[in-house]
């Protein structure tokens, strides 16, 4: 048996001409496979962490991706690289970033410098989940010229960090399919972290659920103490990292209404 014979045996291709009837099945099929735009579920892991929408924005054009956790959702197509201003390698411009600060700002939804950053968020959550409902806007607040905030619509919970000049990115935390746990009153959880660009556009980020007695956070990461926002039930906060390492260390000091304040590793909060 030669060659050509051994790879007409492996050819996919049908031996002979479809029927009509065998071709109207494959190609109800193939429009079935095509409409199906949902991906399918599988088993969720210990960890909180979910499998999470991400959308990068430059220069006012959002590149949608969606980027899964293991053994959970996984996209029917693959994503276009993100890439930020100026040709840097994340979605926030390196000058912005340099404007950082520990403490952040925090800001009422609708404020005059946040409405451009507030307006490129819902603008790129347009085909996310909940989009026909109106969204609501929290833990807003400003580290120099970067604006962070939660937007949560029809149950689901998104962050965005957006830069002022229509760059940033956003993603789905909360699912209404899947309900936080019960926290006590000085309880934390973190059920989103992660890192983008590099170098002079690297920086980490981390947000997740507090509990009603939580008052504030700070905590020391890469040889900064940095201040958290808390609101709404929710702490977010990011911060310049030049290896983008996606990872808190040292510790997390958790401040309650009270005033009584208690201490825990970074390591142990994450895990």
């Amino acid at each position: 048996m030669n060659t050509t014979d051994l790879l007409t045996q492996l050819d996919a291709a049908p031996a002979a001409p479809l029927t009509d009837a065998e071709a109207a099945r494959s190609d109800a099929l193939l429009r079935a496979v095509i409409a199906d735009r949902e991906p399918a579920r599988a088993p969720r892991p210990a960890r909180s962490h979910r499998a999470r929408y991400w959308a990068f924005g430059v220069a006012g054009v959002a590149a949608l991706a969606i980027i899964a956790t293991a053994a959970l959702h996984f996209p029917h197509w693959t994503p276009p690289a993100p890439t930020g201003p100026s040709g840097s390698t994340g979605p926030l411009a390196s000058a912005d970033l340099a404007s950082w600060t520990s403490a952040p700002t925090g800001l009422a939804a609708g404020a005059a410098s946040v409405q451009a950053p507030e307006k490129w968020c819902l603008d790129s959550m347009s085909g996310a989940p909940g989009a026909s409902n109106a969204g609501v806007i929290t833990n807003v607040d400003q580290r120099g010229s970067i604006t962070s905030m939660i937007v949560s619509r029809a149950g689901y919970t998104m962050l965005c960090i957006a830069g002022p000049n229509a760059t940033g990115f956003w993603e789905v935390d909360g699912d209404p399919s899947e309900p936080g746990p019960a926290l006590a009153p000085a309880q934390l959880t973190v059920e989103s972290e992660g890192a983008h660009g590099q170098g002079a556009t690297g920086f980490d980020y981390i947000e997740g659920l507090a509990g009603a007695g939580v008052a504030s956070v700070s905590f020391t990461s890469a040889g900064r103490t940095i201040d958290a926002t808390v609101a709404n039930g929710r702490w977010t906060a990011w911060w310049p990292d030049a290896a983008a390492t996606a990872q808190l260390t040292g510790t997390v000091t958790i401040t309650s209404t009270d005033g009584s304040t208690s201490t825990v590793s970074a390591a142990g909060l994450q895990n």
